[in-house]
């Protein structure tokens, strides 16, 4: 194809004029899918454990977020997790009814230290077993199967849990993750 100057000029004015029309359909799209997003959400958290092993998380901390949990997901990058966020310090139960992928469920309580782990296989009909800690806890985070085990993680050991937008921890006082 012999495209003379005065076309290829044409063709570049005319791509040029579709450029705003471009720019504003993409800008729309990313302002719809922040609206869209789940009822709920929160910015994403990092839990940071010894030896700089950490986790993203989502925060779980209303009543919707916490029922739904990790259920029906059929699978979850190694380094993902939930963090739920209870008002209080206490004895909080989880079970992994529809969830469908084994779990390490962390319970964390007030001062930051874990206070109990177990593995949680999936369930899929009832009835489902019940994951009931020994101690109180503020905070429970659930990450893959395992999870705990590869890393060295265990009961007594210090987590620092940290928001990323604003940086800031959840009870604590530091302010960057690392």
């Amino acid at each position: 194809m012999n495209l003379s100057r005065k076309n290829l000029y044409n063709l570049l004015v005319v791509q040029i004029k579709r450029l705003p029309a471009v720019l504003t359909l993409l800008l729309l799209g990313i302002a719809l899918a922040i609206l869209l997003r789940e009822p709920g959400h929160q910015y994403p958290a990092k839990v940071c454990f010894r030896d700089g092993v950490c986790v993203n998380a989502d925060i779980a901390n209303t009543k919707e977020n916490m029922t739904r949990g990790l259920m029906n997901r059929t699978e979850m990058p190694g380094d993902y997790g939930m963090l739920f966020v209870f008002p209080d310090e206490g004895d909080y139960v989880f079970w992994m009814k529809n969830t469908l992928i084994p779990l390490d469920i962390i319970w964390i309580n007030s001062s930051k230290h874990i206070v109990h782990m177990e593995y949680a296989v999936p369930c899929i009909k009832d009835p489902c077993r019940i994951y009931r800690p020994d101690a109180k806890s503020v905070y429970v985070l659930e990450v893959n199967g395992r999870y705990a085990m590869k890393n060295n993680i265990a009961e007594g050991q210090k987590v620092e849990i940290y928001l990323l937008q604003p940086l800031s921890p959840i009870n604590g006082t530091n302010t960057q993750p690392p």
